[in-house]
């Protein structure tokens, strides 16, 4: 009766730890489902190396970043520390999106994007053309409106029969 209990307590740990973002990726830049949240990191989780994640080893994960986060060591996250951490992990992000921004843009390599290399290509022109539904070479506010994705918020409206 224990197995099932400490089983299914071990899926919602890892559970936890995949979708609040608590694991760190692999390797830098690693990203998850969707492109979303950062892969499970089994590796420094399975701290005896034998292929398995113990309750003891996730929890002993779980307490080792919350330690880091912790930086008065007062054992409780205050709303700077929060922040703090959560820009630390902004800034990952940002500087990768930066990066590939650099590599796709600079085209002569100095490390800056001209006036020339941001607008160099056929994108923008075609986003233009996209959005020209009438095709009379100028936008109006309905265009840009009706291409507009619509999000839905809350549950999806059901089809009346």
């Amino acid at each position: 009766m224990t197995k099932p209990i400490v089983a299914t307590g071990l899926v919602a740990a890892l559970t936890a730890l995949a979708f609040t973002a608590v694991a760190s990726p692999e390797k830098p830049g690693s990203r998850g489902p969707a492109g979303h949240s950062p892969r499970l990191n089994f590796q420094a989780i399975d701290t005896d190396g034998d292929g398995r994640l113990t309750p003891d080893e996730v929890k002993a994960f779980r307490e080792a970043r919350f330690r880091e986060k912790d930086t008065n060591g007062d054992g409780k996250l205050s709303r700077d520390e929060l922040i703090a951490s959560m820009m630390k992990g902004a800034k990952a992000r940002i500087e990768r999106r930066v990066d590939r921004m650099l590599g796709h843009r600079d085209k002569n390599s100095d490390g800056y994007i001209s006036l020339d290399e941001a607008f160099a290509g056929p994108g923008a022109d075609r986003m233009f053309a996209r959005l020209d539904a009438n095709g009379d070479g100028a936008l109006t506010k309905e265009e840009i409106a009706a291409a507009r994705p619509h999000k839905q918020r809350g549950p999806k409206a059901r089809p009346e029969n």
